[in-house]
């Protein structure tokens, strides 16, 4: 399994999800999450990725920036482009175009890395302490893609440098033929435009090996809003 090309692929999970522009609003004793899309805006993140892999001397780290733009907005479904630089290497970063609904949903993407990514909002307001679910299809090489459910549970609010968010846990587990997944974190979203601040997953992955035990990597994934 190459290792980068998975953390690209699991950033962009994670980027889809809660880096769009939305709304968090009061419905009764709960709160409603949807995105706001709005033509000409684009945010910018920095992604650092830190892994652990067994026989390697030190840690292994990676530096993705990101942005996304809304293109165009019809009917309520976006058109975004998200940019990064690789870090596998090249001088033309990456651009990925997808349409999304105001629930986070994919309408249309342009690349193999995010074909059957949906990681929508809950569809019903959700009151603190509630969660909801969500899988994922994310590449994993030559074992194909893998189905990866994300559980969010909505714990509450707090500020952050002055600014209120709304306070999620992350967790994750995935399985494919050769591969698995498991891990947690926290997410924080803007109560003000309901974009993603920041984001810190653990993720530990064991893939198999034939005739041999299983490779166990450790990744620490930490997304943040610049």
């Amino acid at each position: 399994m190459n290792l980068k090309a998975f953390a690209v692929a699991f950033a962009l999970t994670v980027l889809v999800f809660s880096s769009a522009f939305g709304q968090i609003t009061k419905s009764g004793n709960a709160y409603l999450f949807r995105m706001k899309f709005v033509k000409g805006q684009t945010m910018n993140y920095a992604m650092n990725v830190t892994s652990t892999i067994p026989g390697a001397s030190k840690p292994q780290t990676m530096s993705m920036p990101m942005s996304m733009t809304v293109t165009d907005v019809t009917n309520g479904i976006a058109t975004i482009k998200y940019k990064m630089t690789s870090p596998m290497g090249g001088s033309k970063p990456q651009e990925i175009t997808v349409k999304m609904d105001n629930t986070g949903k994919l309408v249309s993407g342009s690349a193999p890395s995010m074909n059957g990514i949906s990681a929508t909002l809950p569809k019903n307001p959700v009151a603190v302490g509630g969660s909801w679910k969500n899988t994922t299809s994310v590449p994993s090489g030559a074992a194909g893609n893998m189905n990866v459910t994300n559980t969010y549970k909505f714990l509450g609010f707090k500020t952050v440098n002055g600014k209120q968010v709304a306070n999620i846990s992350v967790s994750m587990s995935g399985k494919s033929s050769a591969i698995s997944v498991s891990g947690g974190g926290t997410m924080l979203l803007s109560v003000a435009d309901g974009s993603m601040v920041n984001t810190a997953m653990n993720v530990d992955t064991s893939v198999s090996m034939q005739g041999g035990t299983p490779m166990k990597m450790a990744m620490k994934v930490n997304m943040v809003r610049k």
